[in-house]
């Protein structure tokens, strides 16, 4: 298992039935803990504490129900204070009589497909916007505003061309001033 986890870009850990880790593979590297501090802990304590309560009751109903294969999706803290969103599923190890000891746990950082995903809802919700529009300028600006923050560039302009798409109207443009002026020279 150690020689296996070293070459896995998951993070792969083996807790107790109650949380607390047992070992964790060099895999731990990817939130910047050391192996020693993890193992002081239990797997909640980096946990966003948004995410906390969910993720001790998914444990709590995977223990509970000897769930294998449950997956749960939460932010974990790196030490450098950044969260990294997580995707963990867990497999019960058993004793020689079949009573569960304990749990190992493969936790893969998910963050830019979530990220991706999250860019997506929130595209979805503007075009939303956008089509309950009508006319309202205060509109076009809020959608343009967000564009413009989702796409992290430095300039976004709404425009509505006429049907034979070669004219249109410029209803709200975002961005710096500086750009902005750069924009309306071009």
């Amino acid at each position: 298992l150690r020689e296996i986890t070293n070459h896995m870009f998951d993070m792969v850990s083996i807790t107790d039935l109650k949380g607390r880790y047992i070992w964790v593979g060099k895999s731990h590297e990817i939130v910047g803990y050391s192996m020693e501090a993890l193992m002081k802990q239990t797997a909640f304590e980096k946990i966003h504490p948004d995410d906390l309560k969910g993720v001790i009751n998914a444990f709590q109903d995977f223990v509970a129900n000897q769930n294998d294969g449950a997956k749960v999706i939460y932010r974990t803290q790196k030490l450098d204070g950044n969260y990294l969103w997580f995707e963990t599923i867990g497999k019960f190890i058993k004793d020689e009589v079949g009573h569960s000891k304990e749990i190992l746990f493969s936790s893969r950082d998910i963050t830019e497909r979530y990220q991706a995903e999250e860019d997506l809802r929130l595209m979805v919700g503007y075009s939303n916007d956008f089509l309950k529009l009508e006319s309202d300028h205060v509109s076009y600006k809020k959608i343009t505003d967000d564009f413009l923050k989702l796409c992290q560039g430095s300039f976004a302009a709404f425009n509505l061309y006429e049907e034979n798409g070669i004219y249109f109207k410029t209803m709200a443009v975002s961005g710096d001033s500086k750009t902005l002026n750069k924009a309306s020279e071009i």
